[in-house]
């Protein structure tokens, strides 16, 4: 038999600094920066706490914005150039629009009705959405 001679070698401690080293570099690595917070932490919390900045929009401006897409969604649904994009574009701008307090319920009247007409297949169905877009635009009377 033979004898196995041991020797000392260096090769379990290459192997532990290369593990150690791979731990540090995950750590740090891995770590979230500052600037991030997670849900739930108290630094989340008080961020949350902060008041925004409110912007106010004027009713005037509001009514000219949305005068301005219901025009031009109609000159495009005459013209009948894919009215499912048409329709989706005017959704989009409307829901982009601030709001003034005073005509939050018309705002969603005409984006439901909107989004209706959107979602409708059916012929019949279709109409009956069309019907009642034109019948809430008529109902306001700043909208010519």
């Amino acid at each position: 038999m033979h004898h196995l001679h041991k020797r000392a070698s260096i090769f379990p401690f290459i192997i532990i600094a290369l593990t150690g080293a791979l731990l540090l570099f995950m750590i740090f690595a891995f770590a979230p920066d500052s600037s991030e917070v997670e849900p739930g932490t108290p630094q989340e919390t008080a961020r949350q706490a902060e008041p925004e900045e409110i912007v106010r929009v004027s009713q005037e401006d509001y009514r000219s914005s949305v005068q301005s897409i219901v025009v031009s969604f109609d000159d495009e649904a005459l013209e009948e150039k894919n009215l499912r994009s048409s329709l989706q574009g005017a959704i989009d701008k409307l829901l982009a629009l601030k709001v003034p307090s005073e005509d939050t319920q018309t705002h969603l009247q005409l984006v439901l009705s909107l989004n209706r007409v959107l979602g409708t297949t059916g012929d019949e169905e279709q109409s009956e959405a069309w019907d009642s877009f034109i019948k809430i635009k008529e109902g306001i009377g700043w909208i010519k």
